[in-house]
């Protein structure tokens, strides 16, 4: 929807825009006219001096007199004969300009050479010369406030429907955690009671994740704690994980912000089961402070990404996994997203991956 409305924004402002190109430009060259033709009777007058043309008298007292533009004429010799508008003093310095401007007017009469008129432009063809691109310029920022507005709307809807969804799915899931929580009181085997127990509470805490969505609710937490409990969970629920991978974490001394904790151990979940996904063999984990930042980095030496795929990795249903969903790094931007926070990603194909999450430490 909002794709369409943009494109008949972009169609309606190219359409006003052309529109008044169109209008200046019809406006300009009949002031010029009408500037050419002032100038020629103003040279007629003055090549015709002391003649008792009653016709020519009456239009230079009405009309020449009143013109507002620059206009020199010299006579047969070169000499400057009269001049409106201009500097006195100035006429001969002026000449050259006002030839660039419009081409002179040769005055005739009865094919006798009387004068040369040079003349400039109005106030009102001087700022129509200038009116497209002014024009222009408010086109672009035009376009530009709109595609603005455009993107914060769309971003609006995206967050709505996310928001939605993540609700639906807490709804849908708490009702067989509810009845699993009570069959497994008849498990007697008090082992597999434990784990499963374990299993259901994860469940439920995912349950309450997705519900958190569209309701953050944010306290002064721990980073370097979050960190290592979601690696400490993903060591658990990664088969072989502890042979496969080595971990180094790097943790500095860090304020507490106010975060959301149980979405963001959700988001670097995600990104240390992408780097595991991607065949890294090794994982760095780095917390820091950087200016009015938190900065989290996480990097691995797995295969890394192709250029082509980096722009599109946080978008949803993207993923180069052969049963990959694409939601696991989209809902990870989104929990950045909602924390006020940034997420970047660095990766060369066959040289690993970094992801960085940089989170405000006053909100």
């Amino acid at each position: 929807m909002y794709s369409t409305l943009k494109n008949y924004f972009i169609l309606a402002l190219i359409l006003i825009l052309v529109g008044f190109v169109m209008y200046s430009e019809y406006m300009m060259n009949q002031l010029e006219k009408e500037t050419k033709t002032v100038s020629r009777i103003y040279g007629r007058f003055i090549g015709s001096a002391g003649s008792e043309d009653t016709e020519l008298n009456i239009i230079f007292d009405e009309v020449v007199q009143k013109i507002k533009f620059p206009v020199v004429v010299i006579d047969t010799a070169g000499k400057i004969v009269a001049s409106t508008n201009i500097e006195p003093g100035k006429e001969k310095e002026a000449i050259p300009g006002l030839a660039r401007t419009h081409q002179p007017i040769k005055v005739e009469y009865n094919n006798i050479p009387l004068c040369t008129v040079y003349y400039g432009d109005t106030k009102a063809m001087s700022f129509l010369k200038w009116a497209p691109y002014l024009q222009i310029s408010l086109a672009i920022l035009l376009l530009a406030i709109g595609t603005l507005w455009f993107r914060g709307a769309k971003k609006t809807e995206e967050s709505m429907i996310w928001a939605g969804i993540a609700k639906e799915t807490a709804h849908q899931l708490g009702t067989p955690l509810s009845s699993l929580m009570a069959w497994i009181e008849y498990i007697k085997d008090k082992k597999i009671k434990k784990e499963m127990t374990k299993d259901i509470e994860r469940l439920e805490e995912v349950s309450e994740r997705f519900s958190r969505i569209g309701s953050v609710s944010f306290k002064s937490s721990n980073i370097n704690s979050i960190l290592t409990n979601s690696i400490d969970y993903v060591k658990k629920r990664i088969p072989h994980f502890e042979n496969k991978v080595t971990i180094n974490e790097d943790y500095g001394k860090i304020p507490h912000p106010k975060i959301d904790d149980g979405l963001l151990s959700w988001a670097v979940e995600n990104i240390l089961k992408n780097a595991v996904d991607a065949g890294g063999t090794q994982i760095d984990v780095k917390s820091e402070r950087y200016g009015k930042y938190i900065r989290i980095s996480i990097k691995d030496n797995g295969k890394g990404i192709k250029k082509k795929d980096i722009r599109r990795i946080f978008d949803a249903g993207f993923s180069t996994k052969e049963y990959g969903w694409g939601m696991g790094l989209s809902l990870t931007k989104r929990i950045v997203d909602l924390h006020r926070g940034k997420i970047f990603c660095v990766s060369k194909e066959g040289d690993g991956t970094t992801f960085i999450v940089q989170l405000p430490i006053d909100r």
